[in-house]
């Protein structure tokens, strides 16, 4: 007698179909959620330090005085070069550094006109004056900087514009007319990120020069 075999029934079988596509259904549904959490996961850790205001055409930083210029076109990379030796030194500073501030020697001023690359902040060089590395404690913390001009026109006031690249590739810059001693042109930044900052001062007139120091201080009472 010949063996028979059994086959599904077709209502077994589209029980069988059924089960799948849930299976199919529920794999997709973990697969989209995933997503979802790692979309949201970069935008909550993306950096704090620069906040933009929709429509204004400009980057806010948190704690900058409206008297700075800030601006954010990464197109002055090539022009004002961040990466090239910084003619008056650089130096590694750990949070919490001393002596604050931290004070450099330098000479203000150039031949490049930084009004031609939408940054008037008047003229300096390509190379950049002075660039220093934050890192260490917090991640995000305050920072001033300031330049104080010392040579024969400091009393009678000129023109200073105090420009800098942060580590989050954000350019700012502050122009002020000095007039004695208490003027002078900062930046500051509430929360300042860990890594290299390059900084430029520029001068009214191409060719002119202005000795004086810089000034970067952890402390919002110390002012120009």
């Amino acid at each position: 007698m010949a063996n028979k075999t059994n086959s599904p029934s077709p209502q077994h079988a589209g029980t069988n179909k059924r089960v799948l596509l849930i299976v199919l259904i529920v794999l997709l549904a973990l697969v989209l959620v995933c997503c979802i959490l790692i979309v949201a996961g970069i935008l909550l850790l993306r950096p704090a330090g620069v906040e933009r205001v929709l429509g204004s055409g400009q980057p806010v930083i948190p704690g900058v005085e409206p008297n700075p210029t800030i601006l954010a076109d990464n197109s002055l990379a090539g022009i004002l070069d961040p990466g090239a030796s910084p003619l008056f030194g650089s130096a590694d500073l750990l949070r919490g550094f001393t002596p604050d501030p931290h004070t450099v020697s330098m000479v203000a001023g150039g031949a490049l006109d930084t009004s031609m690359m939408e940054l008037a902040c008047g003229f300096t060089t390509q190379a950049p004056a002075y660039s220093f590395r934050l890192f260490g404690g917090a991640s995000e913390t305050f920072l001033r900087l300031y330049f104080l001009p010392s040579g024969a026109t400091s009393d009678s006031g000129i023109n200073i514009g105090l420009i800098v690249h942060t580590p989050d590739q954000e350019w700012l810059c502050a122009y002020e007319a000095t007039s004695g001693p208490g003027t002078a042109p900062f930046i500051d930044m509430d929360m300042a990120l860990s890594g290299t900052y390059t900084v430029w001062v520029g001068l009214d007139q191409s060719g002119d020069s202005e000795p004086g120091t810089l000034y970067i201080t952890q402390f919002a009472d110390n002012t120009p």
